[in-house]
C-alpha cells in the first residue's frame, strides 16, 4: 500500500521556458534532488502536472525517455478530436475560439497540451505552396548557414532562398545535418561547388576572436564566392519574424523535396520546438536578400 507520492505542479514558468539553460535547470533538479526524496524509490508514485511550453520542457523530456522509467500520460485538451469542446459549460466553442484567436500560444499550452499552436505561430507553414519546378524568370538566391560543429545536438543547417521578380520568395533547397567541424566545412564546401558562383553565401559571425578566426578561414576556403558574413543582432523570435510574416501571407514558396517535412515540422513548432537551426539560416538569409542591391542569379536548379 502507498502511503505517499510526490506532486509537482508547473515547474517551469512560462517567461522562461524558452531559455535552454533554465529548461535544463529544472530537469537536472528532477533528476538530482526530486527523485532522491522517495521515501520507496519503487513505489513510491511522482504525478507531474503541467501546461506544455516546449517541446523539451519536463513533461517533454520525460515523454521522450527521460531518466527511463515508466509514465503514464493524461492529456486533455480543451478541444476534442471531433472539434467539440472538452467541457462546455465552463468554456463552450465560441469562447474557445476567442481566447484561441487572443493568445495562441498561451491556450496551446494550456488548453490543447501542445508546445505551439497547430497551425503555427510565428509561422504558419500550411501558406507555403509546394512547387515541383522553379517560376520561370531569374531568380536572385542566396545561400545561408547556420553553424554547428557536433554530431549531436544541433544541426548544421544551409538553406537556399530565393527572391523572384514579382517579389515573392522561394526557398529552393535545404542543406541539414550533425557533423563534426571538418565535415561541415566539407559540406559548406561542396555546396558552393553545386550552387555555383552566382549564388551568394552568408554566414553568422560568432562574439569573440573565436567567431572572426573561423569567418576567416571559411572565407578564405570559399575564396572565388560571394561571402558575406555578420553577426546575429537581437533575438532570433525577432529574426525569424520578418521572414515569418512573408510565409504566413503566402508570399513564399518552396520547391518540393524531401527535406520539405523537417522544415515544416520545424516552423510550426517555431520557438518551442527542439530545432531552430533551419529557422535560423532562413531569416539570415531573408536578411540578406532584403539588404541587397537586386542581382539575380540566372542559375535556377537548386542543390537538395
Amino acid at each position: 500500500m502507498v502511503k505517499n507520492c510526490i506532486i509537482i505542479d508547473d515547474p517551469h514558468k512560462a517567461d522562461e521556458a524558452r531559455s535552454d539553460v533554465i529548461r535544463q535547470g529544472v530537469i537536472d533538479w528532477f533528476v538530482n534532488t526530486l527523485e532522491s526524496r522517495k521515501n520507496d524509490p519503487d513505489r513510491t508514485p511522482i504525478i507531474l502536472i503541467m501546461q506544455r511550453l516546449h517541446e523539451k520542457d519536463l513533461a517533454g523530456w520525460l515523454l521522450g525517455g527521460g531518466n527511463g522509467e515508466k509514465w503514464e500520460h493524461v492529456c486533455l485538451s480543451a478541444w476534442q478530436d471531433d472539434g467539440t469542446p472538452l467541457w462546455p459549460e465552463k468554456h463552450d466553442a465560441e469562447a474557445l475560439e476567442r481566447m484561441e484567436k487572443a493568445a495562441p500560444y498561451m491556450f496551446a499550452g494550456q488548453y490543447r497540451q501542445r508546445p505551439a499552436p497547430p497551425e503555427g505561430g510565428v509561422f504558419k507553414p500550411g501558406q507555403i505552396e509546394v512547387i515541383d519546378a522553379l517560376p520561370a524568370g531569374p531568380i536572385e538566391w542566396v545561400r545561408a548557414w547556420d553553424l554547428a560543429a557536433s554530431t549531436s545536438g544541433d544541426f548544421t543547417a544551409g538553406p537556399k532562398l530565393g527572391k523572384l521578380r514579382d517579389g515573392r520568395f522561394v526557398i529552393g533547397g535545404m542543406e541539414r545535418d550533425q557533423l563534426t567541424t571538418d565535415k561541415r566545412d566539407a559540406l559548406i564546401r561542396n555546396t558552393a561547388s553545386r550552387d555555383g558562383r552566382m549564388v551568394r553565401i552568408s554566414i553568422p559571425q560568432d562574439p569573440g576572436q573565436a567567431g572572426k578566426s573561423q569567418v576567416l578561414a571559411l572565407t578564405r576556403m570559399l575564396a572565388g564566392y560571394n561571402v558575406h558574413s555578420s553577426p546575429e543582432s537581437g533575438d532570433k523570435v525577432t529574426r525569424a519574424e520578418l521572414f515569418g510574416s512573408q510565409v504566413n501571407v503566402g508570399n513564399v514558396l518552396m520547391l518540393r523535396g524531401a527535406w520539405n517535412h523537417p522544415l515544416i515540422e520545424e516552423m510550426r513548432l517555431f520557438p518551442n520546438g527542439s530545432y531552430d537551426d533551419q529557422i535560423d539560416g532562413l531569416s539570415r538569409a531573408f536578411e540578406a536578400l532584403m539588404s541587397s542591391t537586386g542581382t539575380y542569379s540566372s542559375v535556377h536548379t537548386p542543390s537538395l
